[in-house]
């Protein structure tokens, strides 16, 4: 099951990005990106409508600080 919390997408401080844009960012595929957040290891929000969905910068900013080079 994806991780997918309910927030605002307004939140001050947070950087909110597409999926496509996280996998522009990481130079990853968008399927790539999918996978994560099925897998748990991006956290995927809802804000805007049901179908609407934005992951934190910040958090996949932490998440390549762990990944070995």
């Amino acid at each position: 099951m994806p991780s997918v919390d309910t927030v605002s997408p307004n939140q001050a401080g947070r950087r909110w990005a597409t999926k496509a844009e996280v996998a522009e960012y990481l130079g990853l595929k968008y399927v790539t990106v999918e996978r994560m957040v099925t897998a748990g290891r991006l956290r995927a929000y809802r804000g805007l409508g049901p179908r609407i969905v934005r992951l934190d910068l910040d958090e996949v900013d932490a998440l390549l600080e762990g990944c070995p080079e």
